[in-house]
């Protein structure tokens, strides 16, 4: 038996039992309201219990009266039959072994079923060889999940089937019948879009060039015979895409944001299949996005202390203030510096977003900015709202968004560009006001030789 913080009895002999509870009914400083309130006892507990676990609650100076050591392995009079330390010390062992192994194996179960169905779900380590389905009229979302498990496409039907529940996909996807081609390394959403668009299926190659707008980007997909305007732009404003980035977008009105989905349709070479919905070309640019925005780009961008859309939206300005990759870091540092310095410099005054001001108000893109302009009441305005617009003015490409996250190391608050693609770069505003009409004399030259 242990000691508690009071040492109290550790063993009582049984030649001093008597004489122990005699003096303790005869103690007069140990009386029955001392027992009750000190030690939940009373003195008739102790004649008829002689418990251990009452008894260790007595004061010490019984305690250094009437214990003794056992001898010959005999118990002491309270203690149970059987009982020993080591006895009591393996079966904590045992069952502390059993209880560890429990978990383990219950653990390495669930990781193991966890994995493999969200490796199914999202199509990770999977064979990118395409394979051939067909399916029949009226088919159904479970006659669907054993069509595909039988071609080898998925490999948990009963999960598909799941996971289709859980995304209400008979509602909200519209199987065709026919023979598609499925390429196993498609996840589950993706393969809810592919059966949703027309068997007859040809592959065409769409190129969107670093800078396009959303606009320029649907007007492309459009004029190339992929989906509809309207479809286009209800799949970008209110489609539930499963891209995480896409989730902690800031659509509230208060956010001012334009089009939800500014800045992340990676431009890219793509070869795509005709005859899809809108949100299966979405995807793809979606998903090229997700490849190229690296968990590196990520931890840099906390190390600067900006999240992802303010990155985003920062490159987008990039790409739309110069033509000249050379300076994207230059633009970059003219950004970062003004952002650092917002009690100097509160407005990054970008040309770039007032021309994105107008073209989302108007429809229309204007070339050289007036005086008045400048002066328009629009939220992308940062001549006349302080700090970054609402969102991404543009889709930009790798280089625009590096450039953003590293700036070169510049003193430069102001720049001014050409419009043969010139950029001049100044630490004062003075100094600003010099390239400004340096600017306005090569404009003039550049419209002579150009009319």
């Amino acid at each position: 038996m242990k000691d508690n913080k009071n040492d109290n009895v550790n063993d009582v002999s049984k030649s001093n039992e008597d004489a122990f509870i005699t003096e303790i009914e005869t103690d007069s400083e140990l009386s029955e309201k001392s027992l009750s309130e000190d030690f939940g006892l009373t003195k008739r507990d102790l004649k008829e219990t002689k418990s251990a676990t009452k008894l260790a609650v007595l004061p010490k100076k019984y305690a250094e009266k009437y214990k003794k050591k056992p001898t010959n392995n005999k118990k002491s009079w309270f203690e149970p039959a059987g009982y020993t330390e080591s006895v009591s010390t393996i079966h904590n062992i045992i069952k502390t072994i059993v209880y560890i192994i429990f978990i383990t194996v219950v653990g390495c179960f669930l990781a193991y079923y966890m994995i493999t169905r969200i490796n199914d779900l999202y199509a990770f380590v999977k064979d990118t060889d395409e394979v051939e389905v067909v399916v029949p009229e009226n088919a159904t979302v479970n006659e669907i999940a054993d069509i595909l498990y039988e071609a080898g496409i998925i490999e948990y039907p009963s999960f598909f089937k799941f996971y289709a529940e859980l995304k209400n996909a008979s509602e909200r996807y519209d199987f065709k019948a026919g023979t598609y081609v499925v390429n196993p390394m498609m996840n589950y959403d993706q393969l809810f879009l592919w059966l949703e668009g027309t068997s007859e299926q040809s592959i065409k190659r769409i190129t969107i060039p670093e800078g396009y707008t959303v606009d320029d980007i649907i007007d492309l997909f459009v004029a190339e015979g992929f989906g509809t305007r309207e479809g286009f732009i209800n799949t970008i404003q209110n489609y539930e895409f499963e891209n995480e980035f896409v989730k902690q977008i800031d659509m509230s009105p208060e956010g001012g944001r334009h089009y939800r989905l500014e800045g992340y349709l990676y431009p890219d070479t793509y070869d795509v299949y005709t005859g899809k919905s809108e949100a299966y070309y979405i995807y793809k640019l979606l998903d090229r996005f997700e490849e190229v925005y690296s968990e590196k780009f990520q931890e840099r961008a906390d190390a600067l202390e900006l999240t992802m859309d303010q990155i985003i939206t920062i490159a987008s300005m990039i790409e739309r203030e110069t033509k000249i990759h050379n300076e994207y870091e230059i633009v970059s540092s003219v950004f970062h510096n003004r952002l650092n310095s917002r009690a100097k410099y509160p407005n990054l005054e970008s040309d770039a977003t007032v021309v994105y001001a107008i073209q989302i108000a108007t429809g229309e893109r204007v070339g050289e900015l007036s005086t008045e302009d400048l002066n328009i009441d629009n939220r992308y305005n940062t001549y006349r709202y302080e700090g970054l617009p609402p969102g991404p003015i543009s889709n930009p490409g790798y280089e625009a968004i590096a450039s953003a996250l590293y700036p070169e190391s510049t003193k430069y608050y102001y720049f001014v560009s050409s419009l043969e693609g010139e950029t001049f770069f100044a630490t004062s505003y003075s100094q600003h006001q010099e390239n400004i009409e340096k600017v306005k004399k090569l404009n003039e030259e550049y419209r002579e030789n150009h009319e």
